[in-house]
């Protein structure tokens, strides 16, 4: 959390955050509480644990997106959260064509589903969506990573300790890149 305080210190006030998506790695009570606490609106991919995946398995009222996918919603409070979170579950059918993103839950066979925590006032599949938005954002980190290291495996020893600038370094060139060739 302390990267995120020094990124989120680092923002200039007139560029402010219209939503923070993360997943499910950032899954966390006092994560998603400091994010509240500077009045940031997030959307994190939901780590399944068996009470996510009972109360997933119990959402009763589905509004259909297509023939593939569902929205539904819940409100739970799990141990040792202060209080409850607000939980959209995306239903996607199974089908032999197309693999799903999804995790299979064993009361509701035939289909995926994958939960996000939010705190904005969205419809569910509005949730969903914005959060498809970051998708690309993994492979962008996964380019910058493999046009850092064999930089990193050239150096000095002594001069390995500035990977953390290198690394800036070789992200604002990609970044540059991409911003050069926007459509």
């Amino acid at each position: 959390m302390e990267f995120l305080k020094a990124a989120l210190a680092l923002l200039p006030e007139k560029h402010p955050l219209r939503v923070v998506r993360a997943d499910a790695g950032f899954f966390d009570q006092q994560l998603l509480g400091f994010l509240e606490q500077c009045g940031l609106c997030y959307i994190v991919v939901a780590l399944l644990t068996r009470w996510l995946k009972r109360e997933a398995a119990r959402v009763s009222q589905w509004r259909a997106l297509d023939e593939h996918y569902a929205a539904g919603e819940f409100s739970l409070q799990l141990l040792g959260w202060d209080r409850p979170g607000r939980f959209v579950v995306i239903r996607e059918q199974l089908r032999a064509e197309r693999p799903s993103l999804g995790r299979k839950l064993l009361d509701v066979p035939g289909y995926t589903f994958r939960v996000f925590v939010t705190n904005l006032a969205l419809p569910p599949e509005q949730i969903w969506r914005d959060y498809n938005r970051r998708a690309d954002m993994e492979n962008r980190i996964a380019e910058l990573k493999h046009s850092c290291l064999p930089l990193l495996s050239v150096l000095q020893p002594s001069l390995r300790v500035h990977w953390p600038l290198l690394y800036q370094v070789e992200m604002l060139r990609h970044l540059s890149g991409l911003f050069l060739n926007w459509p």
